[in-house]
């Protein structure tokens, strides 16, 4: 840590290094639609560094702030990287073509979107990664939804929903892990927990989600469309049952909490294995799995469809992703957190209350630095003390941290999982935030939680619902 003195701020002061860089963000995005947001990023980092600076926080303190941000973020880069690598692969060997041929023949339009919302549940809860969900699973189902006629917003809607409940409940995530780890509560605790806001906001999700009209009776032309993305895969694809083996190798490993990284580059190896097998040349997957794959079948709906993924692919989210994570080290090492979080909790006197500014703090920290890790970390200490004086169990805080800071981070168009879409993609946030009901519900239930008393535990773990009087008034 750095031996500089760093001078308090006040709560104008900290609002005003939130605000100002936040606001040139919204203003490139919104009014000058400066996509990808590069420069609007970078300003805002420079604003809020010069700001920082001349309020009092000498330089090294804001440079170590930017340097351990981007340092405690490297695996998430790898991981990045690898799963653009993993994108162009899977299609190359046939495993994304295969499940978009599988899912055409089977999926229904008028389910297609609780079907993509269960489907990408099961699979991000299976492999702990929503990530490497939306990047496998979820180009299949966008695939599928646009060739059934969806748009892009909603689509991703249903398929951000599902990566995101998975990403929040799954044992084997890094989300979840930490979220229990730095609330001082038991994994198993923290996901029964939990369920107390997913399964009602998941639930609402699929009634919403089967109130969208469906494309299926708009235009015939659609079915005829379909069924030519069909032929065409039966010529072009390789349909072949070893297909399956990438994604058997990743959801196995990661089911047996075996290490992220490595778990990804298994499963590309195993796509190599299948796209060799199917008479793919060593120089082609070198080059799918460093600039994406080319699909060239002649029909341009299943060539858009599946060209692409690889390394390259992801270079303009990482551009996104460094000085999103530099801003979000200023405003934690000047004290612009620390200061908005101490006037908050002289607020936080009723239990609605505080879970509101739980809700609340985690989210502008997202705003601030859209990294969900950093708002579930710094919300989970600075409301540790609190909760355990008002008698609140550890693991009512870690479900709080997730209902916002875990779902929420893809609403935040320039947070990292958003950024990630639109590498992946080319959706952006503001098109599928509407959609992504699951994400909305988890702190409307929480808050609606908080007011009924229901899921809420004291520090004895005995149900508050089921008691007469509480620590709160």
């Amino acid at each position: 840590m750095t031996t500089e003195k760093t001078k308090k701020l006040s709560l104008w002061q900290a609002l005003l290094i939130l605000f100002i860089p936040i606001f040139i963000i919204l203003y490139g995005i919104i009014i000058k639609h400066i996509l990808p947001p590069a420069v609007p990023l970078y300003l805002a980092t420079i604003v809020a560094a010069a700001l920082a600076y001349f309020l009092g926080v000498p330089w090294n303190t804001l440079q170590k702030g930017m340097f351990d941000a981007l340092n405690r973020s490297q695996i998430a880069l790898h991981i990045l990287i690898l799963v653009g690598a993993m994108i162009g692969i899977w299609i190359h060997c046939g495993t994304i073509g295969m499940v978009i041929y599988w899912g055409l023949k089977i999926i229904s339009a008028k389910w297609f979107l609780i079907t993509t919302f269960i489907s990408t549940s099961i699979a991000s809860i299976m492999t702990g990664t929503s990530f490497g969900c939306i990047g496998t699973v979820g180009v299949a189902f966008y695939g599928i939804g646009t060739a059934l006629g969806y748009s892009d917003g909603v689509i991703l809607g249903a398929i951000v929903s599902g990566a995101m409940l998975g990403d929040k409940m799954s044992p084997v995530s890094d989300t979840t892990n930490i979220a229990a780890s730095n609330c001082e509560t038991n994994l198993f605790d923290h996901i029964q927990s939990m369920m107390f806001t997913t399964i009602p906001a998941a639930v609402a999700a699929c009634i919403c989600f089967s109130f969208v009209p469906s494309p299926e009776s708009a235009d015939n032309t659609i079915i005829t469309e379909v069924n030519t993305i069909i032929n065409a895969l039966e010529q072009h694809n390789n349909l072949s049952v070893l297909t399956l083996l990438p994604p058997l190798v990743l959801f196995g490993l990661a089911w047996k909490r075996f290490p992220v990284i490595p778990t990804l580059i298994l499963s590309i190896f195993a796509g190599v294995v299948v796209a060799m097998l199917d008479g793919a040349s060593v120089d082609s997957l070198i080059a799918t799995a460093t600039k994406g794959y080319a699909s060239d079948s002649g029909l341009k709906s299943v060539d858009n469809l599946l060209s692409r993924g690889g390394m390259l692919s992801i270079l303009s989210t990482i551009l996104l992703f460094i000085p999103s994570l530099s801003f979000g080290g200023i405003l934690e090492v000047s004290g612009v957190f620390a200061t908005i979080i101490s006037y908050i909790l002289k607020w936080a006197t009723t239990l609605p209350r505080l879970i509101f500014s739980t809700l609340s703090v985690a989210f502008c920290i997202l705003l601030g630095t859209g990294n969900m890790m950093v708002a579930s970390i710094i919300t989970g200490r600075a409301f540790a003390d609190i909760y355990k004086e008002k008698n609140i169990h550890a693991k009512v805080l870690s479900r709080t941290c997730e209902d916002s800071a875990t779902v929420l981070s893809m609403l935040i168009p320039w947070s990292v999982p958003a950024f990630f879409v639109m590498g992946v993609l080319n959706v952006s946030a503001w098109e599928y935030m509407g959609y992504a009901f699951f994400n909305i519900f988890c702190p409307v239930f929480a808050i609606i939680n908080s007011i009924t008393k229901f899921g809420i535990w004291d520090l004895n773990n005995k149900p508050l619902w089921k008691k007469a009087k509480t620590a709160f008034h």
